[in-house]
């Protein structure tokens, strides 16, 4: 595990998202700084490790899922042997914090053939929210995928990256940002990724676009139905808001029925709340 997370660190990008998520999250718990947690697992002995495993046992909420073939009366006698009581400990699984007025910067050298850019930005839509799926659709048009337009603009059109992209956690409310570019291009292309988000949130954007964006989400959530982990990830999630918030008919009629203006509000949401740049020696 040490070995993993030093690897880890040791990727720029890995590193900047990590530095953006301490600018962006209030709550120490989820800034997770890699090198906090590599001294803290250090610390740790064998008996600490069953204590805690102990511990968990005891007081936490654990959901049990079982997939395929397998003998169901088998499964239920070994449970047995744990001696699981009930528990009334709630899980919140969504994390939210309020916007900050107050943008939040920072700036770090290391020597690298490239510079790398960080934008945050603060969402009130969750993922039980009704407008889960105008923001997903936002965050395809604008990064997520090879047609998005962080992509052709400024990555194909102006040349100012090696590489773009997006990404969105609707359990957080975390609209992720980032390029690798030249260093001298910093100011450029911060602005020209804001101006992209600033776009769909004025309606700059096709049809075309929408329904192509639609597409690739659609296909993603068709494919997950042949993924284990998938499968699971939705049931688990259906304890929390519902079967029919999670049912995958209902999630695709819902993509389906997204409009303009539902996209519109959707970015309207996403203010700008943390930068980070980490400036390659180049």
């Amino acid at each position: 595990m040490l070995a993993r997370l030093e690897s880890e660190l040791e990727d720029p990008f890995f590193f900047a998202h990590k530095e953006l998520d301490q600018l962006f999250f209030q709550e120490e718990s989820m800034q997770l700084v890699p090198r906090d947690l590599i001294a803290r697992i250090s610390e740790e002995t064998s008996k600490s490790c069953y204590s805690s495993f102990q511990k968990m046992l005891k007081e936490d909420r654990i959901d049990l899922f079982f997939l395929g073939d397998f003998n169901e009366i088998e499964v239920l006698e070994n449970l047995k042997k744990f001696n699981l009581t009930g528990r009334k400990e709630t899980v919140n699984i969504q994390y939210q914090q309020g916007y900050s007025n107050v943008l939040r910067e920072g700036i770090a050298r290391k020597n690298l053939g490239q510079s790398i850019l960080e934008m945050g930005y603060h969402s009130t839509i969750g993922y039980g929210d009704d407008q889960k799926m105008a923001l997903l659709l936002v965050n395809g048009l604008l990064g997520a995928f090879p047609h998005s337009i962080l992509f052709t603009q400024v990555r194909e059109k102006e040349g100012l990256a090696y590489t773009v992209s997006s990404h969105l956690d609707l359990f957080s409310g975390f609209l992720r940002l980032f390029a690798g570019i030249n260093r001298q291009n910093r100011n450029k292309v911060r602005k020209l990724m804001n101006d992209q988000l600033l776009a769909i949130k004025n309606g700059r954007f096709t049809d075309a676009e929408v329904n192509q964006t639609k597409e690739m989400i659609r296909r993603t959530m068709l494919l997950s139905q042949d993924n284990q982990d998938s499968i699971i990830d939705r049931e688990h999630l259906s304890l929390f808001f519902g079967k029919s918030v999670l049912d995958l008919d209902t999630l695709i009629e819902s993509l389906e029925q997204v409009d303009k203006d539902e996209i519109c509000r959707a970015a309207s949401s996403l203010k700008l709340q943390a930068i980070y740049f980490m400036e390659g020696a180049e």
